[in-house]
């Protein structure tokens, strides 16, 4: 099953560093989106592109590339290479995209930020974009989204799900470009965004049978570079004294960027439990949800 949304956008600041991401891309978000404004006074497009055309497309990134500046409510990341990012938008003949060993991108996001009192992020690629087949240079492609009220489930880190669009009432793709001296903008609103689903709540032990006197810890690990909100555990709809935040704690950072979350002598929930099945539920920061299921038997 897939996760569909739909999506927005804020022009932000670029940057001129850059940093090589740490892992090939784990995060595509294949999207629609229409044009709703052209500026070409030469008409470096020939008239090919129009008002209310819709393109299809994509874009992605590694979710573990590391910040390279970071601050309260806001962090920004580098890109470099093929490997740790691309993009592409296609309408008929006409095709926007990275392209060679030499694509750039930088993410800015900010969660409610103090200072400009809103939620936003920009996903922009200023380097390695494929000239138009008239030899038009294309400075540039913003994935822009933004949220003026700070009510998005945002967080700095780099989003791992498709964004929930009714949280971003902007959503826009800017392209930029240039033939002999002569600029040309267009804009195009995102209508919607498709993503594959997060991988599955691992939980730790597996399948097993517990003696009375048994004591042991249950262990959830949860997607790369995720955020938790909260976990809690029931068996046959009844809930177990078991949750986060709760007595339940997160543990310390892994070498997989994987959050882990604890919870110490699950033995003592065992007697709530109606059966040997633990239904978990856990929502993470963005929205998203994950559910799984294990057997714990406690030999009575």
């Amino acid at each position: 099953m897939r996760i569909i949304a739909s999506f927005v956008g804020c022009a932000l600041l670029s940057s001129i560093a850059w940093h090589e991401a740490a892992a090939a891309p784990d995060v595509e978000v294949e999207l629609t989106a229409r044009v709703v404004s052209v500026w070409d006074q030469t008409n470096i497009l020939n008239d090919s592109i129009q008002v209310g055309d819709e393109y299809i497309g994509s874009y992605s990134y590694a979710s573990t590339t590391p910040p390279l500046y970071s601050g309260p409510n806001f962090k920004e990341y580098h890109m470099f290479g093929p490997d740790a990012t691309h993009m592409r938008l296609e309408h008929g003949t006409t095709v926007f995209e990275t392209e060679g060993p030499n694509v750039r991108a930088n993410v800015h996001i900010f969660a409610n930020d103090n200072y400009m009192g809103a939620d936003g992020m920009s996903l922009r690629y200023e380097q390695g974009l494929r000239p138009l087949p008239n030899g038009a240079l294309i400075y540039s492609v913003n994935f822009r989204f933004y949220n003026n009220s700070g009510t998005a489930p945002i967080t700095p880190m780099l989003p791992i799900t498709a964004p929930d669009l009714q949280f971003w009432p902007e959503r826009i793709i800017t392209i930029q470009g240039e033939l002999n001296g002569t600029v040309f903008f267009i804009d195009l609103q995102i209508d919607s965004v498709v993503a594959d689903p997060l991988p599955p709540l691992e939980i730790s032990p597996g399948k097993s049978r517990f003696h009375p006197q048994q004591r042991f810890d249950a262990m959830l690990l949860l997607p790369a570079n995720s955020g938790l909100v909260s976990a809690r555990a029931s068996s046959n709809g009844v809930m177990l004294p078991v949750s986060y935040p709760g007595s339940c704690v997160l543990t310390a950072p892994n070498s997989q960027g994987r959050p882990a979350v604890l919870c110490q002598n699950f033995e003592w929930a065992l007697p709530n439990a109606p059966e040997a099945k633990i239904d978990w539920h856990v929502e993470l920061q963005g929205g998203a949800i994950l559910e799984n299921s294990v057997e714990w038997e406690l030999l009575r």
